[in-house]
């Protein structure tokens, strides 16, 4: 029988099929004497011989049935249900969390305003109030309106009851010195300790402030000093090499673009036919900062010579004013372009 079961499984019969079979031929061997008398038994048991002894008999080809084709997606629509069950069973088990976080909470809420109404029922005197007032707000860091409810007290009342914090702040320059501070309100000690808030500031210990503003007076002094010793070497410096210096070019741009002059046009008669000069005025010495200076045209020139000196002159070439403003926008990018925009 098991030889027969074998190659039934093996010729791709379905296992239903299979177990169908093997209680017929039980039951065709158990009943043998009342399928003879009823004509059937001899018939049916060469019949089921031959399927059980030869898997390829012709009798049964007619008969056999090959395994049923799923459809393509059977299996993707399986695990897409599966999965969307367990997707309700998450959001289940996520409401339930949450309801039970807030009746956890609810209690313990309840629990910590007993504990404040019993420290206000034993606070007796007005300097245990205000000390227990303190460590609560500051300490415990319990809010205003929390610790009044429970002391009977309006929210300013329980802050000027708990007064200013003072504390020792280490100083951030790592000198092993600190800075005593004190915070009127948790939002300026908040400041101090959130170090990612934009407006907080270096906590720097006096010793360490005395030390930097020492640096920056030397510093200065040092640039006050090679400003002086340039501006000398500037000064006595022939015109044409003085207007080649990058503290000309950087004085002339910023003049040009703050004084207008991008409009190219003469500072008397406002001409904007002809050549133009850059023309430093009298007693304008040149240094760091630059000479005062004019732009005028060359028919302009012989009436300013009361203001002007004659021997020094630039002539501002085409493409000085593109440069000038060029020059100015890349040091403030923000700025207006008259070249763009006018």
């Amino acid at each position: 029988m098991r030889s027969g079961e074998y190659l039934l499984r093996r010729d791709g019969l379905p296992d239903v099929l299979v177990e169908a079979l093997i209680v017929a031929a039980a039951f065709i061997v158990n009943h043998s004497s009342f399928l003879s008398s009823a004509g059937l038994g001899t018939f049916s048991k060469k019949l089921l011989e031959l399927r059980l002894t030869n898997a390829n008999s012709v009798a049964f080809e007619s008969a056999k049935i090959g395994p049923k084709k799923e459809p393509a997606n059977r299996h993707t629509m399986d695990d897409a249900s599966t999965l969307l069950t367990y997707v309700g069973q998450t959001l289940g088990e996520l409401d339930s969390l949450e309801q039970t976080y807030t009746q956890q909470k609810g209690l313990l809420t309840s629990t910590l305003a007993d504990y404040l109404k019993r420290l206000a029922e034993i606070s007796d005197t007005q300097a245990v109030r205000a000390q227990t007032i303190r460590t609560l707000y500051w300490e415990k860091n319990l809010s205003a309106g929390e610790i009044g409810k429970a002391f009977g007290l309006k929210e300013g009342a329980v802050r000027k009851l708990a007064g200013k914090l003072v504390i020792d702040v280490p100083c951030e320059r790592k000198c092993g010195n600190s800075m005593r501070m004190d915070f009127g309100s948790k939002a300026a000690l908040n400041e101090v300790v959130n170090v990612t808030s934009k407006r907080r500031k270096l906590i720097i210990c006096l010793i360490c402030q005395k030390t930097i503003s020492e640096e920056r007076e030397r510093w200065q002094a040092e640039l006050s000093e090679s400003q002086r010793q340039r501006n000398e070497v500037l000064r006595d410096m022939p015109w044409e090499e003085f207007i080649d210096t990058e503290e000309w070019i950087h004085f002339r741009n910023e003049s040009l673009y703050n004084g207008g002059w991008w409009r190219s046009d003469c500072e008397i008669c406002h001409t904007r036919d002809g050549a133009l000069y850059i023309c430093p005025q009298k007693d304008s010495p040149q240094g760091v900062k630059g000479p005062q200076f004019s732009l005028l045209c060359s028919a302009c020139i012989p009436r300013c010579q009361d203001l002007i000196d004659e021997h020094k002159r630039e002539r501002l070439r085409a493409d000085d004013i593109t440069r000038a403003v060029h020059y100015h926008l890349e040091r403030y990018p923000h700025s207006y372009d008259p070249l763009v925009d006018a």
